[in-house]
């Protein structure tokens, strides 16, 4: 008799932009990729991200016309808003049969995301947001951890204008749009969090960055405990 395929894991990492979460996404797959050898079948730790991420194609599509002209600076706020949710419906699919097939994924941000933004956005509509709430109850695979991200507001500027200024990412209207807003979204990402911290919802872990560590110091100092626990947990 075969014995079941254990269903894999899902490590989200949310927080504003400029916070560092592809750092430490990358900083985790590298752990993970050492803690894991010998658990996981080749091929079976995978990240990726959102908006965009390689998992499908549609959603490398769907990021180009968010942050390329002739698209980005024309969407209305709704239409920019259902490309997202398209976007993270694709991605989630994909993701929920990576799971089902025993595999460990990394995702830079998830729907939580789109909650915060949409807090700070008041010339969006509810509907993407009625979307994602519906999609997430309905369909979508839960996190088994969230790892938020928060810095201060300073902090936050003066990453996106560096990476601005060395074009480390080619998505610098997306950068000037946010960058407007520090102030209000690491609020909103804290309501986010409230909202689902004492529900039947996924695993919080909140790291503080401060600004003062490197990114592997960070991780070993706030991330690795926690996820040497979700290791644990699951292999025993």
């Amino acid at each position: 008799m075969t014995e079941e395929k254990k269903r894999g894991k899902l490590i989200v990492i949310e927080g504003p932009d400029g916070v560092g979460k592809s750092t430490q996404a990358n900083v985790l797959f590298g752990y993970l990729s050492t803690e894991l050898r010998g658990k996981l079948g080749d091929g079976n730790l995978l990240i990726t991200s959102e908006p965009g991420g390689w998992l499908h194609p549609i959603c490398g599509e769907i990021r180009r016309m968010l942050f390329k002209e002739p698209y980005s600076k024309t969407l209305h706020p709704d239409v920019s808003g259902l490309l997202f949710f398209l976007d993270h419906m694709q991605n989630s699919i994909q993701i929920e049969k990576l799971l089902a097939s025993g595999s460990w994924v990394i995702c830079d941000r998830w729907c939580y995301s789109q909650y915060a933004y949409n807090e700070v956005r008041p010339q969006i509509s509810d509907i993407t947001t009625n979307l994602y709430v519906e999609f997430e109850e309905k369909c979508a695979p839960e996190p088994d951890l969230v790892i938020l991200l928060i810095a201060l507001p300073h902090i936050l500027r003066k990453r996106l204008e560096l990476r601005d200024k060395n074009k480390e990412k080619d998505i610098e209207q997306k950068d000037k749009v946010w960058g407007e807003r520090l102030e209000d979204i690491g609020p909103a990402y804290l309501n986010v969090r409230q909202m689902y911290f004492n529900k039947n919802h996924p695993e919080w872990c909140m790291v503080n960055d401060q600004g003062s560590q490197e990114p592997e110091q960070l991780f070993q100092d706030q991330i690795k405990p926690v996820i040497d626990d979700l290791i644990y947990n699951h292999f025993g």
